[in-house]
Parts: C-alpha cells; structure tokens; sequence
C-alpha cells in the first residue's frame, strides 16, 4: 500500500494527480469533477494495491476516524473532498478485471468505466450501460454509486440493472459482505453517491456481445490502464427525472427560466436519455416503477464562485419544485444541501 504522508511537494503531487483525473488543474486545493467544493487537504493518503490491503486498513478503523473514499472524483457533490481532519482512501491501483463465466466479469472499484468499455470492445464485448461522451470517466464502483445511466438505458435500464453482485466493507465492524442485486442494501447502495459509510472493493458485472463475438476468454485477469480525464472545461450537469408522461411540462418549465440559467452558466445543449424500468429502481428513484426520462441541462460557470454555483443550483430546485413528479440527481450531481454543506471548506 502507498501512503503519502511525507513532505508538501510530495503531497501536492498527489493533489494533482487526483485533480488530473477529473479534469481540474490544481496541486493545491483537492476538488472534484464540478470544480466548486475544494478543500486544502494535507491528511493521509491511502492508495491500497489489493482488495485485503483495504479490508486491513478499514478493519483498523476506529468510531474517532474519518475516512473518505475517492475513485476517479467525477461526482460534483464534493464527498470525495476529505475535509481536513479526514484521512483519504484512493482506489486507483484496483484495476485488476477478470472475466467469470461467459457474460460475467470481476472488476475492482478502481478500473474506470471508459477504460474498460474499451478493452471489452478489443474482445468483442460491450457495457450495456456507460456514460455518454467519455474516455475515461468514472470508476465502476463511482458509476455504480451515482445510479449511473445513459443512451443505452432506453433499452438494458441504468447501470444498477447490469451489476450482478458486489462486495463492500463497513470500516472496523464488519468483514467483506456480498451483496447481490435481490439484496435491499444494493439498492441502498445505489444512488447514495457515497453518502454511506459503506466501502465497495468490486463488482461482477453483465457483459453482451458485440456483433462479432470472439471467444470468451474464461478464467483471464487482466490490469487495465489510468487516464486522466481529457476535458479542458468541465461541463456540469443538472439533471431532472420524470416519468415520459410529464416530459412536456418538464419542457415548458425548463423554458421559462433559460434566461435566467444562462446568466450563470455558458449553456449546451440539454441532454435527454430514456431509462426502462426493469425490476426497481435505487433508493432516490424508488418512488417510480414505469420507464423514466433523465433531462441533463449543463454548461460552464461563467465564474467559479461559490454563489455562482448556488444561484444555478437554486434556479434547478424552482425548476424541480415546479414540475411535481420530478426528481433531482443528487447521488451524482451539485444540489443546494451539498453546497451549504460543504462550501466552507472552499
């Protein structure tokens, strides 16, 4: 296991590192995919090269320490950002894949999502569900815990749909639990965006064919790359789900306040991804059992201040408040409570 608990340069050198792989550039502040919630953190660092080197160094874990875990820091929330009385566990060194029966993968919660897609694709097998738009994005264990979903939903449901199983550790009480998708903790699990004192080691996932399938490589293991994220200008996004019955007002809302969301935030094009219910949903979304639809609006903040960041996420909760049905991505995505919350460590 490496530790970084040495001198500043070292430590800053970490920072950075961790900043790079979701797109920020700082050395200083430890911050995340949005890029508002920092802190100066200068704690330990943890970065265990096995799943035992976790479930040792969480068994140590008293009721008096704070431990943060962190995979690639796309979430926007901030609870990846230790504050600085916390120490901080990085799973960027479990990167180990191993293909089980055909269909059916082992991934460690550090291999990135994108990353993987890719291998897979040299091997003639696909995700079934990933993020749009990315190259390394993040981790299976990140995605996994922000509810994650996408274009392919429409047809394979969110990501929760295609995880089989998994495994997770509540520091100093309890040894490595499986759970598995029939499990009520896996969908407690899913969509907390990490809100849960709980640690995530791996996950076996549902694998398809491409068109052309290869042989099934039964019994390979296989330790896939890092990349750092390729973005110059991190767009965040807000995100509101509703059932397809009320997308129409959702649109008409939306309208009436472009205005005022573009005097925040140097605007793109909203986004629109269909989620088939299948067998539930996670916790956040438990209120629904018909098909959803994710309306993603992003941009840039034209300032990064903190107010910035708040007028924008104030005029979403209008904009949620005003359609009844629907429902906010907190699990992933920057709300008012994380931002009141987590500001002062800016």
């Amino acid at each position: 296991m490496k530790i970084c608990a040495g001198s500043a340069a070292d430590h800053s050198a970490f920072v950075a590192l961790l900043n790079a792989a979701c797109g920020q550039d700082s050395n200083k502040f430890l911050t995340d995919y949005g890029g508002v919630i920092s802190c100066g953190f200068k704690g330990d660092i943890y970065i265990p090269d096995s799943n035992e080197e976790c479930y040792r160094l969480l068994s140590s874990v008293d009721s008096s320490d704070l431990l943060t875990y962190r995979g690639s820091g796309h979430s926007m929330h901030g609870r990846s950002i230790p504050s600085t009385r916390n120490r901080l566990l990085v799973t960027s060194s479990l990167r180990q894949v191993h293909f089980q029966e055909p269909g059916l993968i082992t991934v460690q919660a550090g291999v990135q999502i994108g990353v993987l897609e890719e291998f897979l694709n040299r091997l003639g097998w696909h995700l079934p569900v990933l993020p749009d738009a990315i190259k390394a994005g993040p981790t299976v264990a990140g995605y996994f815990l922000a509810g994650g979903f996408g274009s392919r939903s429409e047809e394979y449901g969110g990501f929760w749909e295609n995880v089989d199983s998994l495994i997770c550790c509540h520091p100093s009480h309890s040894p490595p639990t499986r759970v598995h998708h029939t499990d009520d903790l896996f969908w407690e699990l899913s969509g907390s965006g990490g809100s849960l004192d709980c640690f995530i080691s791996e996950l076996n996932l549902i694998i398809k064919p491409l068109d052309v399938s290869r042989i099934y490589p039964v019994g390979f293991t296989a330790s896939l790359p890092t990349l750092q994220s390729d973005t110059t200008k991190n767009i965040v996004w807000f995100t509101l789900f509703v059932p397809l019955t009320d997308q129409k007002q959702l649109f008409r809302k939306y309208k009436s306040v472009l205005s005022d969301l573009s005097k925040v935030l140097h605007l793109v094009s909203p986004r629109r991804a269909r989620i088939r219910f299948l067998t539930r949903y996670p916790l956040f979304l438990s209120e629904f059992s018909v098909d959803l639809l994710a309306f993603s609006v992003g941009g840039i903040f034209r300032n990064g201040s903190v107010q910035c960041a708040a007028t924008a996420c104030q005029i979403v909760r209008d904009l949620a408040d005003s359609v009844p049905t629907s429902v906010q991505y907190h699990p992933s995505e920057l709300v008012l409570e994380d931002l009141r919350a987590r500001a002062h460590v800016y």
